[in-house]
């Protein structure tokens, strides 16, 4: 018997602080929560009926009677970038602390350099044909 998970990621969506937020001047975040206060309370249904409120208290979205597993996750490397977050997802954990920018990135951006071709490419022309790809193999992207 083969077993599924749905694993639903809320990037960007911080539901409360790490202990080492201080290290990245974190200390007091909690993005969902203070969101959910500016608005008077969000309307979260499904994920609600999950367990999103069993895993914070969040104005607008109850503790659930019957959640599905659920849970929040703590970096087990270093870094608070998403990049990071989505690694260790798969059970890849970051073993030196990424570059940070406070200040903005150096030269005003990324890196010095330009993708073949002097830009990026048109949009969704990757993406389909990764899609394409993917059909042909019969795997999702």
């Amino acid at each position: 018997m083969s077993r599924r998970a749905f694993v639903v990621v809320a990037d960007a969506c911080g539901a409360g602080e790490l202990p080492d937020a201080g290290d990245y001047g974190d200390s007091g975040s909690n993005t969902l929560a203070h969101l959910a206060q500016a608005v008077v309370g969000l309307d979260l249904t499904v994920l609600g009926r999950l367990g999103l409120g069993c895993i914070l208290p969040l104005e607008g979205v109850p503790p659930a009677a019957a959640p599905a597993l659920h849970g929040q996750l703590a970096a087990q490397g270093y870094g608070k970038d998403s990049t990071s977050g989505h690694w260790e997802l798969m059970g890849a954990v970051a073993p030196v602390p990424p570059p940070t920018y406070p200040h903005g990135f150096p030269d005003g951006g990324r890196s010095g350099h330009l993708p073949a071709g002097g830009g990026p490419p048109p949009a969704g022309s990757l993406r389909s044909s990764r899609a394409g790809l993917s059909r042909r193999a019969g795997r999702w992207v």
